[in-house]
């Protein structure tokens, strides 16, 4: 409606910021377009699921705690042996729980308990933020997990302590024992454990030691002084001897002191390792595994998403024709418009409880009565009608040929709507079924094959017998009349082109319907005498490439084609965005034209 000033106001409706969707709504749509196929395929994994869970066994987990106090690692060098032992408390804990869960541990379990092939699963963890391991079995009855729990922490205990003793008592051999020799071979001097109690580097770093023992070095070098100087038997040589033999006695005395502290700090510093079993493992009363529930729930999820990604993945990977967005920039060819699926629409009308009545010597359906009662099939083919009138001038877009790539596009229905809704404007239309293989229009026009376009062109029939003149409707026909084994000698002679010229001057349009084009040569030869030629792709049947061929062969006999007819399209779930898009501004365009009439009312 307009207001004063003659300026037009927009309804809400069409205003692209609000109708625009975004692509979450478009995933929708593409989503609920295909919304059998998920459903069919969560359904499959849900049965899969139960039945898997159904033959899994009841698994009983027995838990076992156990307190592993810090111990410090064993020195590998008598250095090592007086710096204060630290580390990580998750090196040390990981390495308990390797021990706890290996093989010699399960060996020695499984041997003391008599489970030898017996199948189960043993786990460690600790509790975190403490010094407790919790080791669990599974297993399929709950008094033998809880068995075989409390087997492997007892061993575990066991075992640790019992190689704790072991070298604590390795640490201690390695340490000297005192003055005794060392035996070797005959011809190899003395060593006593005296000398290797003063090669650690703990002794001979001793203050006290290196004291000592500059003191004799000193001594020693004045003793072979006065030797050279004094006979062995004079007091001054006597006396040096004597305070040298002092000397080495304090450095044994104070080596023998450190031997001893030595031996002290090892035992002091090298703990026994603290293991104790806090709490022993007892039957349960519930199985821990499988968790039926979650698991069926996770296969609907995983089904679920099986389902939305295979829908996606196929309708976003597939390169068959099915939006205008598929016509560009590959084929390159005008898109003429969408026609939804005719036979659909009888469905739907029958399921609401709408009566349809069908002539019994149709294929199933009646295209006439579909048009006049169905406002979106009518509006569609309008919508094609008019970008046909506009794409060229009248003088040459009078002769239309359609067709299709393969058969089944549904190409004669499209043409008989086409040409159904030329005539609706007052002009006199001639549709021609020139499909001589597989002809059809006479039963979606509910008349008579009995002379047509075959009996003209072998001379049977005169052209005022071959024009029908269709009953309620506004145009005339041409059947394809009697079957032919030579249609392309056919459409080849000079009375094909003879007919054109007879019935050009009677009809203000001609729309002529063929056999598809991408195996069989007739519309390429009809082509050569129309003025333009329109495709028909149902939605989803024809690959980019095959379209493409054709358009090709179309253009190398001089007759491109005007454009593109998409049949068969889902205007309520289109499986594209494009189609929703454009359903969406038709309902907008149709609510508002609803309101405009009701308010002239």
């Amino acid at each position: 409606m307009n207001n004063g000033n003659g300026s037009g106001t927009v309804p809400d409706d069409f205003l692209m910021e609000k109708n625009e969707p975004s692509e979450l709504v478009e995933y929708w749509h593409v989503l609920l377009g295909h919304r059998w196929i998920i459903l069919g395929i969560t359904a499959a994994a849900a049965v899969c699921s139960l039945i898997y869970l159904s033959l899994l066994p009841n698994l009983y987990t027995g838990e076992t705690q156990i307190l592993v106090e810090r111990v410090n690692k064993a020195p590998k060098s008598y250095e090592e042996m007086m710096i204060p032992l630290s580390g990580g408390d998750e090196d040390y804990y990981g390495t308990q729980i390797a021990v706890l869960t290996g093989r010699k541990i399960g060996q020695m379990a499984r041997s003391e308990l008599g489970l030898d092939g017996v199948d189960y699963k043993v786990d460690a963890r600790r509790i975190r933020g403490t010094r407790i391991l919790t080791v669990a079995v599974k297993h399929r009855h709950p008094e033998t997990a809880a068995k075989i729990a409390n087997k492997y922490a007892e061993v575990f205990m066991r075992e640790t302590m019992r190689d704790s003793f072991y070298m604590a008592q390795q640490m201690l051999k390695w340490i000297p024992e005192g003055g005794d020799a060392a035996k070797g071979s005959p011809s190899a001097p003395e060593v006593t454990q005296t000398d290797i109690a003063e090669s650690l580097d703990y002794v001979a770093n001793d203050p006290v030691i290196q004291s000592l023992k500059n003191e004799k070095l000193a001594i020693e070098s004045q003793v072979r002084e006065m030797s050279q100087r004094y006979k062995s038997q004079h007091p001054v040589v006597k006396e040096s001897h004597e305070r040298l033999r002092r000397v080495e006695s304090e450095i044994h005395e104070q080596t023998a002191k450190l031997v001893d502290k030595l031996k002290a700090n090892v035992s002091g510093q090298y703990q026994i390792t603290n293991i104790k079993i806090l709490q022993e493992a007892v039957p349960p009363a519930t199985p821990s595994e499988p968790n039926r529930v979650k698991g069926f729930f996770l296969s609907l999820f995983l089904g679920l998403g099986l389902g939305v990604f295979a829908v996606l993945f196929v309708e976003y990977a597939n390169q068959k024709v099915r939006s205008e967005e598929d016509l560009s920039p590959s084929i390159r060819l005008p898109f003429l418009g969408y026609v939804p699926f005719v036979k659909e629409l009888v469905k739907k009308k029958r399921g609401k409880g709408k009566k349809v009545h069908l002539d019994e010597r149709s294929p199933g359906f009646s295209v006439v009565q579909i048009l006049k009662g169905n406002s979106t099939l009518s509006d569609a083919i309008t919508n094609v009608r008019t970008r046909v009138l506009f794409s060229m001038p009248y003088e040459r877009s009078k002769k239309i040929l359609v067709t299709s790539a393969v058969p089944d596009e549904g190409k004669s229905t499209v043409a008989l709507l086409l040409a159904m809704s030329l005539g609706s404007m007052g002009e006199r239309v001639l549709l021609v079924d020139a499909d001589m293989r597989r002809p059809f229009l006479h039963q979606y026009l509910r008349v008579q094959n009995v002379k047509g376009l075959t009996d003209f062109l072998i001379g049977s029939a005169s052209l005022e017998e071959t024009i029908i003149s269709v009953g309620g409707l506004p145009l005339h026909a041409v059947t394809a009349g009697t079957r032919s084994a030579n249609p392309v000698e056919l459409l080849e002679s000079k009375r094909f082109e003879e007919f054109l010229n007879q019935v050009s001057p009677q009809f203000d349009r001609i729309i002529i319907d063929v056999a598809p084009v991408l195996f069989i040569p007739d519309g390429l030869i009809i082509a050569k005498h129309v003025d333009q030629a329109v495709l028909i792709c149902g939605s989803g049947m024809v690959h980019k490439k095959i379209v493409k061929m054709v358009k090709d062969r179309l253009e190398a006999v001089g007759r491109p084609f005007l454009g593109v007819v998409i049949n068969r399209a889902d205007f309520e779930y289109g499986a594209y965005s494009y189609r929703y898009k454009y359903y969406r501004y038709y309902k907008s365009y149709k609510n508002y034209y609803k309101k405009e009439e009701a308010a002239v009312v």
